[in-house]
């Protein structure tokens, strides 16, 4: 949590992209360190997308890879298809499994997406992140895996 909380600031700056539901309902934010060909990362975004909307909350997605180089340019893919479309390559595109199964397209591989790509792997290593998905609150806390349940548990009011 205190590693988190000092590297807070450059972990806003590796935002590969965000959703905001509609209506925002709570300051919460949720940090998704996340991977293009992750299973468990691809059931995860579907359900984190319901959930944001169900609490209102803000999703901010972070790419970093655990499949080695072909998980890396996946990675970079989709963080370029982001810039490339301005900013309409969003949550809801990140999700849809085709592109994911797709060879990547040299089109959208951009310095920009390398280098943001990384940096969220240097930082995920201070974090000590060795398995996907990981979800942390911008208060620190987190969850490891895809226990969507435990991590609603931080927006049920008590």
């Amino acid at each position: 949590k205190k590693v988190f909380l000092e590297n807070k600031k450059s972990l806003d700056e590796l935002v590969a992209f965000e959703y905001k539901p509609a209506e925002i309902k709570t300051d919460k934010k949720i940090y998704m360190f996340t991977e293009p060909l992750c299973p468990y990362c691809h059931r995860a975004g579907g359900e984190i997308k319901t959930m944001a909307d169900k609490y209102g909350f803000v999703v901010k997605i972070l790419l970093i890879s655990m499949k080695g180089e072909e998980g890396r340019r996946k990675c970079v893919e989709a963080a370029c298809r982001h810039f490339v479309f301005e900013d309409k390559f969003n949550l809801e595109q990140y999700n849809q499994i085709e592109w994911k199964k797709e060879k990547v397209e040299e089109k959208f591989i951009c310095e920009k997406g390398v280098e943001l790509v990384k940096k969220t792997e240097e930082l995920s290593e201070k974090l000590n992140i060795d398995g996907i998905p990981v979800f942390y609150t911008n208060e620190g806390d987190y969850v490891s895996g895809a226990d969507m349940e435990a991590l609603e548990k931080f927006f049920i009011k008590k």
